[in-house]
């Protein structure tokens, strides 16, 4: 039973709104799992996706963010949101710093994106410490990326409309509302950006 709980839970990202969507939520709940197992589960995701991690590259490493974000602000979590970011801040210092990694900088982007997405959706109304500080490194972390190309693996321009979407000048034009939305709505700066 539990089995089939985390099988849903996962697939759907911790989104409730997602299992009903699909016509599932019913059938989720009848499991009656816990506040507490979907906790753990959460956590043994984030283990996975950590795992994965050191393989992937690309999109397959961008989504290895992109769940536990999603479980993350589905439920509230701002400590895991938080981990989060500290692993995508150890990605940066991995490519950006050391350069021992080579990874498409349009990655690295999309990966603070879900965090921002996340966070703005969720907790843009919180004033607690831990969003502030979530927002000066998503900010540093987006302003880093400014002084690098911002180079795009080929997998994500197999799409003609996105090809056309991720060339250089585009995401400069993005990272620059990446990084007012930052300002606004987690380091709560007025319209001065």
């Amino acid at each position: 039973m539990k089995e089939k709980g985390y099988e849903l839970y996962a697939a759907a990202g911790g989104n409730k709104f997602l299992l009903q969507r699909e016509g599932l939520l019913e059938e989720y709940e009848k499991l009656g799992i816990s506040r507490e197992q979907e906790d753990r589960w959460s956590r043994e995701i984030l283990s996975d996706c950590r795992n994965k991690r050191k393989t992937a590259t690309g999109n397959e490493l961008s989504l290895t963010f992109y769940v536990p974000v999603q479980i993350a602000g589905h439920s509230g979590d701002i400590q895991l949101m938080f981990i989060i970011l500290m692993d995508a801040a150890e990605l940066y210092c991995q490519v950006l710093g050391t350069g021992k990694k080579q990874e498409d900088m349009f990655t690295l982007m999309l990966i603070a994106e879900y965090i921002l997405n996340g966070c703005v959706k969720y907790f843009n109304d919180t004033d607690s410490d831990l969003i502030k500080r979530i927002g000066e490194t998503l900010l540093d972390m987006f302003s880093e990326l400014e002084g690098h190309p911002l180079t795009v693996a080929e997998e994500y321009c197999r799409n003609t409309f996105l090809a056309k979407k991720l060339t250089e000048e585009e995401l400069k034009k993005r990272l620059k509302g990446d990084i007012a939305a930052v300002r606004k709505f987690l380091c709560k700066e007025k319209d001065n950006v």
